[in-house]
């Protein structure tokens, strides 16, 4: 953004805004400052007394595993460097730079003097999306059966419990108890997957099919308390205790079922 470079420190960090189309830009409150998302309110630069204006920014792109490991190690060794420093100077005078941060070489200055002042909308990709899609398919090509399978049905069941978080079902103090255990279940049946393991005597098969009935029993309990929440919406207490009733007779009625076939 034209001016990001310029004097002056600001009072606090703005809010980002993500860029989604160049139309965006040119309905910018600021037409004169390419790359603005407008002024951040009445925050002021401390040396120019200018407008401090929030840029639009580059939207972030879903990262790989590998990727967010070689990131994670880098913050891991400036973080390390930074300790060995130590922090000096914690509290610099208003509008100044901490003596840390003022050193020749700092890791911060470096980054900032050599960015260039561009809009989102000139600057380079944070990632390459046909370099990506080839990676992409690289894995896919050379990815081995039984590792498409587990990552397949890992993301059917994370994905259909996803959905069933999504109505509004009035916050039904029993409804809720089923729900929260949902993904801690899903990721202790799921795990053995994870193994590359599976075999047609394996447990696994079995797990899934339970883990299968658990879904679908929450899922017709959620489909009558949303029905309840929203019929009986001025009425909270009568739809929990339907809900609740609801419940105890099919408890019952499967205990019953349960002993007849044991007789």
């Amino acid at each position: 953004m034209d001016g990001l470079h310029g004097t002056g420190t600001t009072t606090s960090r703005p809010s980002m805004r993500h860029v989604d189309t160049v139309s965006d830009l040119l309905k910018s409150s600021d037409h004169n400052r390419r790359g603005s998302a407008g002024v951040v309110g009445s925050m002021k630069l401390l040396e120019s007394y200018q407008g401090m204006h929030a840029p639009f920014t580059q939207e972030a792109h879903l990262l790989q595993k590998t990727r967010m490991k070689k990131d994670c190690r880098q913050l891991k060794l400036l973080g390390t460097l930074l300790e060995k420093k130590g922090f000096k100077d914690d509290w610099p005078p208003r509008g100044r730079l901490s003596q840390q941060m003022s050193e020749q070489g700092n890791l911060w200055q470096k980054i900032w003097n050599d960015a260039p002042a561009l809009p989102a909308y000139e600057q380079k990709p944070l990632l390459d999306p046909f370099q990506e899609g080839e990676k992409i398919l690289h894995y896919l090509e050379t990815l081995r059966p039984h590792q498409l399978l587990e990552q397949m049905v890992c993301t059917a069941f994370r994905a259909s419990a996803d959905a069933l978080h999504q109505p509004n079902f009035g916050g039904l103090k029993l409804m809720t108890t089923k729900m929260e255990p949902l993904y801690h279940t899903i990721a202790s049946t799921l795990k053995p997957l994870q193994t590359n393991h599976i075999s047609g005597n394996s447990e696994t098969t079995e797990d899934l099919r339970r883990l299968r009935v658990i879904f679908e029993n929450v899922e017709k309990l959620l489909t009558l308390a949303v029905s309840l929440h929203r019929k009986f919406m001025q009425a909270p207490c009568l739809s929990e205790a339907i809900f609740t009733d609801h419940q105890n007779f099919y408890i019952s009625s499967k205990n019953g079922n349960r002993v007849n076939r044991l007789a």
